[in-house]
């Protein structure tokens, strides 16, 4: 029974990697037709709004359950505090990776899975002690990044992506603080509601694309990164990490950027060179390398 639970969680993190690596193209294509702002705004909203009907289901199933608790005042106030304060970070991240993915779906799915290598660094600031595998870890994505982007002279949205992953390592930091106080899907339901409502508001100042525009791009790019990539791999996420161990669910999850360059090429004809390819398996190794457990840490949390 136990082997059985542990290959449905595994398939469906897979099914969860699969569904974010697809992201990237559908990003990728939805930012050429409105502004990467307008549609990071547009799709977070969307995908807030496409996880209210997760959030009731859950319920009713732990009412079914008899494990519902009524959330107390505290927990209100940091479910509220805590979304707000990750959909601030995640506006930021998200933005800045549709702006970015200009470079190509591919690219994108595996700069950003840097995020991953820069969280134990940021430990620093929290004093925490760094392993050195992760000092190995940012050697080797500096290597992979070189054979990736040709040289060290990152154009601007290669730039908007290294950005991007540093704040999604910022964000996961974040989300290790709230999260054990509170509704992990409640969290992110409001988070991405805070992340549409900001980049709504700064596009207001940047360009609102025309209504014909939307509706161009709604079907199937901004329904696809809004509805499948948060209800959909969210509630994969979720249901997975119940049975598989936080290491192996990590590495699992970290696969998005793999099926990231499977996508670009089935979806848009478009293949990374053999120098890329050979930097992605570099700067993925250091991924894997970085989640593998130490003996003081036999656990890693990994939130996408």
């Amino acid at each position: 029974m136990q082997k059985k639970k542990q290959l449905i969680g595994t398939l469906f993190l897979l099914a969860a990697a699969i569904v974010w690596g697809a992201s990237f193209v559908f990003q990728n294509e939805g930012a050429s037709l409105v502004h990467p702002i307008a549609f990071n705004g547009i799709r977070s909203i969307v995908g807030a709004l496409s996880l209210l009907p997760v959030i009731a289901v859950l319920t009713l199933i732990s009412k079914k359950n008899r494990t519902y608790q009524k959330p107390t005042a505290k927990q209100k106030k940091d479910l509220w505090l805590g979304g707000t304060c990750c959909g601030l970070v995640v506006c930021i991240a998200a933005t800045l990776q549709t702006i970015g993915i200009e470079q190509g779906a591919g690219e994108a799915g595996f700069i950003t899975t840097i995020y991953i290598v820069f969280v134990p660094i940021l430990g620093i600031f929290l004093r925490q002690k760094i392993p050195h595998k992760a000092w190995i870890a940012v050697m080797m994505c500096v290597g992979g990044l070189y054979l990736l982007c040709g040289s060290f002279a990152f154009n601007i949205n290669q730039i908007y992506l290294l950005m991007c992953a540093f704040f999604f390592a910022i964000h996961i930091l974040v989300i290790d603080y709230f999260a054990p106080k509170v509704d992990g899907v409640k969290l992110s339901c409001i988070q991405f509601m805070v992340a549409g409502i900001l980049d709504c508001i700064i596009m207001v100042f940047v360009e609102i694309p025309t209504w014909q525009s939307i509706v161009d791009c709604f079907w199937p790019n901004i329904a696809y990164a809004g509805m499948a990539s948060c209800a959909i791999g969210y509630t994969c996420q979720i249901i997975g990490q119940k049975y598989v161990a936080a290491t192996v669910g990590s590495l699992l999850m970290s696969l998005e950027s793999v099926f990231s360059v499977f996508f670009q090429w089935l979806l848009q004809g478009e293949l990374l060179a053999p120098k890329q390819i050979a930097g992605c398996v570099i700067i993925f190794a250091a991924v894997v390398l970085v989640q593998l457990p130490t003996k003081s840490n036999n656990k890693q949390k990994v939130m996408q």
